[in-house]
């Protein structure tokens, strides 16, 4: 110590003049580190919004733009099916391990997402329910603040296994050709005390008249606009008419299928060595395909129905290629998914 004060002494401002920059070093060190430790910290939370373990086939992360469904008028109710998952539907293996509490709201609104007026629904029956649910609840009550609106509460994946909670939504078939501007604004919000680590997703969705096969044949389209900027999946609709079995292909580089899809449909898959995915290699490219027996009209034996007919498939994909570039040309991702018809 006392060789320290006889240097102070000595040199007087040359060490004051050390001491200063030392010190200023130091903040400038800390300041960067804790800079660093935010951009850290920004990177994640943007990872973990965009591939969080709450998400849906139809709703998102955001305020995606109000879109219509094409729907067949040959089919028998105007129906629109979705799904909410516990898990982030590009990632095979993780789920929400907790318990994950949401409600579900279902409100009436026009093209701009404002809930319409009272007269605007006039005679149109539209209503929504959960799967389990024998009946829709309609909507028939009307309020100033809200509109026609429908909740579901307490909703809840027990976070022990991954988990999907379907719903369907039931628009008036005369939705289809009358040019109405209604839409269902569905919106998932998860209990903001125990799972505020999750965002809302949601989805505004109106029905559209689909130019139906009038002859046997199936064919599959991509069910979205071209401007899927907001998503991170794409649906697909295979729909048709007859007897058939059909091969679909994917680019598993680019995009892969929700698995829940597989269990939905086993009993229509065609099986290979045990097995219902298979791999094949074209031009340098690999493929995987799976191959579905569609069959339209209801089996029936000994006048029971021993197999339901089936006209419509709705298939998930999501990205699996972290360059987005890959997504941005509608005509590429077109080509990432071919159907065509198998060998009997």
């Amino acid at each position: 110590m006392q060789k320290l004060k006889k240097f102070f002494y000595k040199h007087g401002i040359t060490a004051w003049l050390i001491a200063s920059v030392l010190l200023l070093a130091s903040f400038i060190s800390y300041a960067e580190y804790v800079e660093q430790q935010n951009r850290v910290k920004r990177v994640v939370a943007n990872t973990s919004e965009s591939g969080q373990m709450f998400a849906s086939d139809y709703l998102v992360v955001g305020s995606p733009a109000a879109r219509k469904i094409p729907i067949s008028e040959n089919e028998e109710a105007c129906i629109i099916d979705f799904k909410i998952w516990n898990y982030d539907p590009a990632d095979a293996v993780k789920y929400y391990d907790r318990s994950l509490t949401y409600t579900l709201t279902a409100q009436l609104v026009d093209g701009s997402g404002t809930k319409i007026i009272q007269s605007a629904l006039g005679n149109r029956e539209i209503g929504i329910k959960k799967n389990a649910d024998e009946s829709y609840t309609m909507f028939n009550s009307y309020d100033a603040e809200n509109g026609y609106m429908i909740t579901f509460s307490g909703l809840n994946f027990p976070g022990t296994t991954k988990g999907e909670h379907k719903y369907q939504v039931k628009y008036d078939k005369s939705m289809l050709t009358d040019g109405s501007n209604i839409y269902v604004k569905l919106t998932a919000t998860p209990d903001r005390t125990q799972n505020r680590d999750l965002n809302p997703i949601t989805a505004t969705l109106g029905v559209t008249s689909q130019v139906a096969t009038l002859v046997q044949g199936w064919s599959g389209e991509f069910n979205d606009d071209k401007n899927f900027n907001d998503y991170d999946g794409f649906n697909y609709v295979i729909s048709g008419n007859g007897e058939m079995r059909l091969t679909l292909r994917w680019r598993p580089d680019r995009l892969e299928i929700n698995k829940y899809f597989f269990e939905d449909i086993a009993g229509d898959l065609q099986l290979t060595n045990g097995e219902a995915v298979t791999v094949m290699e074209q031009e340098g490219i690999t493929w995987k395909c799976v191959t579905i027996n569609v069959k339209s009209e209801d089996t029936i034996v000994d006048g029971e129905v021993q197999r339901k007919g089936v006209n419509r498939y709705d298939i998930q994909f999501y990205m699996t290629n972290s360059d987005m570039g890959n997504y941005t040309n509608w005509n590429d991702v077109k080509d990432y998914v071919i159907l065509e018809k198998s060998g009997s």
